[in-house]
């Protein structure tokens, strides 16, 4: 095994120096060397603890299936802190429901669903909201346009314009709402 033991910190450094040092196929050969003795579910694990892409996608690569890990914690996470190459290998896998929150199996309603861009629209990531919003099963309207809402109240204006032009949001909201809406989003500018 590994001389860092079961630290997982200590092995994502270790692996990014020996790729510094011979180069980035390395990383695959400790790969290798981690998961003779663990599974790919325990690498995505130790990734997304190192917020490590190419380890992610290499634990995907060998068949992890926890990649919805923590009720879609880890799709919130990087919705959330706006880690687009993270998010973006997340959602390209059919595992990963970012629309979905979930406590103990048990499925929240509609509005309590979506976090993820919730979080990406509070937060102001205009990448990771257009890369939500791509999704099928991303519903940006989610909690009474939560998105939406909290984007305006913390001046994130380009996250605003993107929810408005989505036709899920538009029809969500009342026209004099709207209108009001659309008067805030310019007069603030």
């Amino acid at each position: 095994m590994l001389e860092t033991g079961n630290n997982p910190i200590k092995f994502l450094i270790h692996v990014k120096r020996l790729a510094e040092v011979n180069g980035e196929h390395v990383i695959e050969k400790k790969v290798e060397e981690l998961l003779d003795d663990s599974s790919p579910n325990k690498l995505f694990s130790i990734a997304l603890y190192g917020q490590d892409p190419t380890m992610m996608e290499l634990a995907i690569k060998k068949g992890a299936t926890n990649v919805n890990i923590g009720h879609n914690a880890a799709v919130q996470w990087a919705a959330a802190n706006n880690k687009l190459s993270i998010l973006k290998i997340l959602l390209k896998n059919p595992l990963v429901d970012p629309g979905d929150n979930t406590v103990d199996g048990a499925r929240y309603s509609r509005d309590e669903r979506n976090d993820a861009i919730r979080r990406a629209a509070q937060n102001g990531h205009v990448e990771a909201v257009k890369l939500l919003m791509k999704h099928p099963k991303v519903d940006p309207s989610a909690k009474n346009n939560f998105a939406l809402r909290h984007s305006l109240k913390m001046g994130h204006y380009k996250v605003s314009e993107l929810l408005l032009n989505d036709k899920r949001v538009r029809e969500s909201i009342a026209k004099e709402d709207l209108i009001k809406l659309m008067k805030k989003l310019f007069q603030d500018r």
